[in-house]
């Protein structure tokens, strides 16, 4: 099944009448898959189809089952993670903007919209990472997420962002590089999820191998010192 195959099988499931209200349309859908490849640590599929299909029963079990249907997401997933992997992923390629344009169409809005709906199921990796973020090698980086995350829900809701500017119309005259902004940033945002990543696991095989190097001496075994007491009333004290 080609990519482009793929993309009209998805599009005519989410679209169709049968889905639920809060089920994500196409859009959406697209978003949130940057969203679970943008995570310090592995965000499971079978959490992000339940996710997108919402309280969709029936949906839920066509996703999983139905071959053409699976074939589909896995194909879209597949090719979405090898872009960002590969640094060619672009907004562009999917929801270009006339430099005249003063608002995001109801498609990126949505694109947007399931990003930050998919985040949520990143947000405990994100916390845990909290920390090393605050670290001075991560400080920039950290800002420019946050920061990212701000501009996607700007974009995700621009009406409301309208009502609450004091300048609604410079928000409207800035759409174009905004727009530019949260294109540029979503590759720095996946490669700041790797480099998380390969930071934990290295972390975990470190803290594995002192495990294995160093047995845990027990309250009430003999201290290591040879002394022949326990090590609860020799070295422990």
């Amino acid at each position: 099944m080609t990519h482009d195959e793929a993309l009209t099988i998805l599009n005519d499931f989410l679209s169709s009448p049968e889905r639920s209200e809060d089920c994500f349309n196409f859009h959406q859908f697209r978003g949130g898959m940057v969203a679970i490849y943008s995570c310090p640590k592995y965000v499971s599929e079978v959490d992000f189809g339940f996710l997108v299909l919402g309280d969709d029963e029936k949906g839920v079990s066509q996703w999983f089952d139905d071959e053409k249907i699976r074939i589909a997401w896995v194909t879209c997933m597949n090719e979405t993670s090898e872009a960002l992997a590969m640094g060619c992923f672009t907004l562009k390629d999917c929801y270009a903007i006339e430099k005249s344009a003063t608002a995001p169409d109801e498609e990126l809005s949505h694109w947007c919209d399931g990003y930050l709906q998919a985040y949520e199921l990143t947000v405990e990796a994100w916390v845990d990472a909290c920390e090393l973020l605050a670290s001075e090698d991560f400080a920039e980086l950290d800002e420019e997420h946050m920061a990212f995350l701000g501009l996607l829900e700007v974009l995700a809701n621009w009406d409301q962002a309208l009502d609450e500017n004091e300048d609604p119309e410079h928000l409207k005259r800035s759409f174009p590089v905004l727009f530019a902004t949260v294109d540029e940033a979503i590759i720095k945002m996946h490669h700041l999820a790797q480099m998380l990543e390969e930071y934990f696991v290295r972390s975990e095989i470190e803290s594995e191998t002192f495990v294995r190097e160093s047995a845990k001496i027990g309250r009430n075994d003999p201290c290591p010192c040879g002394s022949g007491k326990k090590y609860k009333k020799c070295c422990l004290n």
